[in-house]
């Protein structure tokens, strides 16, 4: 099992909800660029995987698309299936999503929807998507980008969605700026992380060590 895998978690009201608890990632690691999704659909829940079903199928279709298909490494920012995920939720599984960066070692983070940027960037959460989308902001030395989730295209439609177009664009200039091929702007934008607890302070002082510097 990959070692982002939590199936023993208790930490939050959701371990007693869901018959599989503490669903990770899948794709390479380490990896030059990862995306982050919301929480496990229930279909994903009862499987044990993440992004199967009609949301891994669009991801799929628009990586096969791009020609990075099983390149980027994949994950959710909420380990269990939840139909209301609460900033509880959100902060118990932190820890586990910081662990996975810090071993995927990505050089670009693409969140995907409102969920992964209250776990990576809370302080832009008040803002909408639409706002934040082509801004480029940091996870420590990593460079973090937003756009929508694909269960929001898929109501709207899938590829035939008004927004496809702007997730196709997305997807692909993260990977271009994972693979340096264009200029890079950073946001102005405070980077902060929140310390709950001493496995998140382990976790932020493990992610730090690989570098000789932060800025």
């Amino acid at each position: 099992m990959d070692f982002s895998y939590q199936p023993n978690c208790q930490k939050c009201p959701l371990a007693t909800k869901n018959k599989i608890v503490g669903i990770g990632g899948k794709g390479p690691i380490p990896s030059k660029y990862m995306l982050v999704g919301m929480n496990p659909s229930r279909e994903e829940s009862e499987q044990g995987k993440c992004f199967i079903g009609p949301c891994g199928d669009l991801l799929n279709e628009t990586l096969k698309d791009l020609g990075i298909e099983g390149i980027p490494r994949i994950t959710n920012a909420v380990r269990c299936a939840s139909k209301d995920t609460t900033q509880q939720t959100i902060e118990a599984c932190r820890t586990y999503l910081c662990e996975e960066i810090s071993k995927t070692q990505p050089e670009v983070i693409l969140l995907m929807g409102a969920t992964a940027i209250k776990s990576i960037l809370p302080n832009e959460a008040k803002f909408s998507i639409a706002k934040l989308r082509k801004n480029i902001f940091k996870y420590f030395n990593t460079h973090v980008i937003v756009t929508y989730h694909p269960n929001f295209l898929l109501r709207g439609g899938g590829k035939a969605s008004p927004s496809y177009e702007k997730f196709f664009e997305d997807v692909k200039w993260g990977w271009n700026l994972a693979n340096k091929s264009i200029d890079v702007v950073v946001s102005e934008t405070l980077d902060y992380r929140l310390i709950q607890d001493k496995e998140d302070l382990i976790g932020m002082l493990e992610y730090i060590s690989k570098y000789d510097h932060i800025a």
